[in-house]
């Protein structure tokens, strides 16, 4: 007799293997082809996953209990060489950090460098975006909902330093509402236009410089002209 609370390994009449769990019930199916599937008979990648439920269809997990960071990751490498040996890679990791916090990271490669950090989404919201070498943060998106109102913005840090900042609310301006639109800078507030040519400065010290007569009208209705003598 078959004893049907054992689970079993069957090789089909089309050239697939089915692994099975109790009472033969299929829970992972290699096709003839060489995909494979979990949750589904009838994979069309190399590999597919397929949960009907509400349960977690695909964990990574990594690090060790005496460490007090550990990072999981998936690496994506494709071929991308005449010779069949070369293979670019890319990687996405989660880098969990004592108390449960984690930081999402995208990494990617250079002709001549290993992964290097792209992108991260810290555990408190902060998007940051990093130069060249992947050292570095060259912008990033804040949110803070801790007074209550949700305000953003973005600063911009080109080598490391922040030098400017564009946004809404008491982020960046104490005493603005959260409607107010904020363009702020560490130096001087230059307005370009028609490619690289400046057409207004404001300086750190609050005076103003426009670099051509500015006219300001309103239909038919000619408003205030402001020169730069």
């Amino acid at each position: 007799s078959v004893d049907v609370s054992r689970g079993g390994i069957e090789y089909t009449t089309t050239d697939d293997m089915v692994f099975s769990t109790s009472n033969f019930e299929e829970a992972m199916r290699i096709r003839y082809t060489g995909k494979i599937g979990i949750g589904t008979a009838s994979p069309t990648e190399l590999l597919e996953v397929n949960s009907t439920g509400a349960s977690t269809a695909i964990e990574v997990s990594a690090g060790a209990a005496s460490t007090t960071t550990g990072e999981a990751k998936i690496v994506l490498r494709s071929l991308h060489s005449a010779s069949g040996t070369t293979y670019s890679r890319s990687e996405i990791a989660s880098l969990g950090v004592a108390g449960g916090d984690s930081d999402l990271i995208f990494r990617t490669t250079t002709d001549t460098n290993g992964p290097q950090e792209r992108m991260r989404i810290k555990d408190t919201g902060i998007t940051q975006f990093k130069t060249g070498d992947g050292t570095s943060n060259i912008a990033e998106f804040h949110t803070n909902a801790s007074s209550g109102s949700v305000t953003g913005y973005i600063s911009f840090a080109p080598q490391g330093t922040t030098r400017a900042y564009i946004g809404t609310g008491s982020s960046l301006l104490s005493g603005a509402a959260v409607s107010d639109f904020i363009i702020r800078s560490e130096g001087d507030l230059i307005f370009n236009s028609n490619g690289n040519n400046e057409r207004m400065r404001i300086a750190s010290a609050g005076t103003a410089t426009f670099q051509h007569p500015v006219v300001v009208q309103s239909g038919a209705t000619q408003g205030y002209y402001i020169e730069n003598n």
